[in-house]
């Protein structure tokens, strides 16, 4: 029975009841820690990967507190100095970023940065401003992150981050995280930064684990420098479409934006986010993968020039560029838009899709289609619009600064040309922006710092530099570019584009470097190799002229070699075949070896070309397309049972077993072994029974066999 005048709570206030006590004895205990002078930590983990060795960006070289750029990070940083601790008077800036904030492929002088530089004291005089490039070439934002950590000791005032474009760039395992759903690590991964926050919740951590624990499982540990993912492979095409792990770097990257906005907090300091833009209408995919063909088959040929492709994927996208050129556009948007309703992502048919759109002036969907063909890329070396998002949504959550580059430079793109397509233009590749762009950049930068309050000169309060002042910041600006340094860069680039097999783009670039500098033996020869790899041997042809007109370049003995060969001028070909066999590169060596002899055998000089194939075999033995040849040499010069030998271990190797089949059956019937002969062309039709000339021959052999019966 219940007693008279007691009260019950019933369960749920009591929930509340203790729920209200917990949070009220917590905010007590963050009050007290602070009182007593114990602060969250400064040092905002990276819950997915660690680095296995951490080396400063900045040195300390003089004894008068000068920092500088370790000349060990120098291959990835721009050089910078500043002082330690900061002057009385100065706003401290740090760009961070990966290769547009660097300012590739020149460099910081011409990057946002250096026209901040520029600007800022135009704007407002009284201030003393300092902007430090920190842009590492190929950094994500993990490692943007972690070099983030060490310069909020260096008393900022703002960072600017430009990031997006990088995150597919290195292997990340991501083992901890299960593949589909949520779990545990993952709930720890996006709390972590605000956990981190709490004083409580570091005292605890402090006490009861080691650091660094409250992380996902066997947190991946990566090398100091990046490991690209490019530099495992002979262009793109080892990268494979992986939705899982693609959902992972986006997690990854949203994880490493809330660190670097708490490491601000920490510090001090305000922060900016800028979210990238990219080359739409004259970038083609790096990778398209159809949904309606299976992995693309190697060619059998070795392919040792420097633009190594996957053959098939080429072709098709080749087969799209020539009828672009010359076709309807109309026409050739329906045949795509029907092409596309079956292989919806194929990003190579996306992009075509937009040009057609765009030259047909249907400008709003061709940027959504050029979009499309961004986000389906294979091998995504542009920020996507899902990591755009990300950056807006966790910009929006914080109240952080966001300047929408792509937004920005849509609308110029607007005002200037009429649609937000925007290419060539504004970029010099796939990501980088002119020279003239990184102005633009720091143009929108000077303008959210004016929202944020921190200009007082009434006088430029619209923050407008007149044309004279604007002038002036842009001549100086461009005279830091010397002709050999431009040269350099747009060679550099051609050699990336060449690379990653977008021939049609990396020729301009190389054409570029080679009008300013007329004898750039490199450039020539990349542009030659992209004229050879797109089919234009005539072009190829006249640069390889060119380059031999100018002076000896080694490294196009081979491959002009090879185009005097596939044009049936031997002797020439001859000429470039023997220089490249005293090469340095092995593979070079091989290659003009095996060419040598193919030439000898045309021109009928069997026993050069059984010597030059017998070199190349001490090179690269058990090789079927040499053991082949060798047995046509041996064959020429009436060495039958040589050339019986060779073609016999084709089939044990593995070769062609119908070409050996039918080079042992003419064998035979040239001794007159006509039984032997019979039962190798016999074998050839097992495997090839419709092959009328194999038919024909063995009739013949059996009409020849009957008539000496009947002799």
């Amino acid at each position: 029975m219940r007693e008279k005048g007691r009260n019950t709570l019933s369960f749920r206030k009591k929930v509340v009841f203790s729920a209200v006590t917990s949070l009220f004895v917590l905010v007590l205990a963050e009050a007290g820690l602070g009182l007593l002078g114990f602060a969250p930590s400064d040092q905002i983990d990276d819950p997915f990967v660690g680095f296995r060795s951490k080396s400063p960006l900045f040195v300390s070289t003089e004894s008068d507190g000068i920092l500088e750029t370790s000349p060990a990070k120098q291959v990835w940083f721009n050089y910078q100095r500043f002082a330690s601790p900061k002057k009385a008077g100065t706003k401290r800036i740090f760009c961070l970023g990966g290769s547009t904030t660097y300012g590739r492929p020149f460099d910081d002088q011409t990057a946002f940065s250096g026209w901040l530089r520029e600007m800022l004291p135009v704007v407002e005089s009284t201030t003393q401003w300092e902007v430090i490039n920190a842009g590492g070439v190929s950094y994500a934002s993990y490692r943007v992150a972690s070099v983030m950590e060490e310069l909020c000791q260096y008393e900022p005032d703002l960072f600017v981050v430009l990031t997006g474009h990088n995150e597919f760039l290195e292997r990340r395992t991501y083992a901890g995280l299960m593949q589909d759903g949520w779990n545990e690590d993952l709930v720890f991964a996006q709390t972590r930064s605000i956990l981190q926050s709490s004083r409580v919740f570091n005292l605890l951590e402090r006490l009861a684990r080691p650091k660094n624990h409250f992380m996902i499982k066997d947190r991946e540990q990566l090398p100091e420098e990046v490991d690209e993912i490019l530099n495992h492979s002979a262009g793109p095409k080892d990268y494979q479409r992986d939705e899982q792990w693609g959902k992972n770097v986006l997690l990854h990257f949203r994880v490493n934006l809330e660190r670097m906005r708490e490491m601000a907090r920490h510090a001090g300091a305000e922060i900016m986010f800028v979210s990238p833009a990219s080359n739409l209408r004259d970038c083609i995919p790096f990778k398209s993968v159809s949904e309606l063909q299976g992995e693309p088959s190697e060619s059998d040929r070795p392919i040792t020039s420097i633009g190594d492709r996957d053959h098939v994927e080429f072709l098709e996208r080749s087969e799209l560029r020539r009828v672009f050129d010359i076709e309807d556009k109309g026409k050739l948007l329906g045949k795509i838009e029907q092409q596309l309703s079956s292989d919806p992502r194929n990003a190579d048919l996306l992009f075509y899709r937009g040009r057609c759109l765009f030259e047909l002036g249907q400008y709003e969907q061709a940027r959504e289609s050029f979009l499309l063909a961004l986000d389906e890329d294979v091998c995504p070396l542009r920020a996507t619009s899902k990591m755009a998002t990300v950056m807006q949504q966790v910009a929006e959550r914080h109240s952080i600064p966001l300047i929408d580059f792509d937004d920005v430079l849509g609308r110029i793109s607007e005002q200037e040309y009429g649609h937000r397509c925007f290419g060539d233009e504004y970029f010099l590749d796939h990501v980088h922006p002119t020279i003239e762009t990184h102005g633009l950049i720091a143009s929108e930068i000077i303008q959210r710092l004016r929202q944020m309050g921190w200009f007082s000169n009434s006088k430029l309060s619209t923050l407008k530099l007149g044309a004279s002042e604007l002038s002036d910041v842009t001549g100086r600006i461009l005279s830091r570019v010397d002709r050999e340094q431009q040269a350099i860069a747009f060679r550099n680039l051609a050699k990336v584009l060449h690379w990653s097999g977008k021939f049609e783009e990396a020729i301009p670039k190389a054409v570029n470097a080679t009008q300013l500098i007329e004898d750039d033996l490199e450039s020539w020869f990349v542009m030659a190799d992209c004229f050879r790899q797109l089919g234009r041997d005539d072009d190829a042809y006249l640069i390889y002229q060119q380059i031999f007109k100018i002076g000896d370049y080694s490294r196009a003995y081979l491959p002009f070699g090879e185009l005097l060969l596939d044009r049936a001028e031997y002797e020439r070909a001859i000429e470039f075949l023997v220089l490249a066999t005293i090469v340095p590169n092995p593979s070079h060596r091989v290659r003009a070896f095996y060419d040598l002899g193919l030439a000898y055998l045309q021109l009928g000089r069997f026993q050069l070309a059984l010597e030059s194939l017998l070199e190349c075999e001490k090179l690269a033995s058990d090789e079927p397309s040499t053991i082949a040849l060798i047995g046509e040499a041996y064959r020429s010069l009436g060495e039958y049972r040589a050339a019986e030998e060779r073609f016999e271990q084709l089939l044990e190797i593995g070769g062609d077993p119908f070409y050996a089949y039918r080079q042992l059956a003419e064998l035979a019937m040239e001794q007159n072994r006509n039984t032997e002969a019979e039962g190798y062309f016999r074998r050839c039709l097992e495997l090839y029974p419709g092959d009328e000339s194999i038919r024909l021959m063995l009739e013949e052999l059996i009409k020849i066999k009957r008539s000496s019966v009947l002799k």
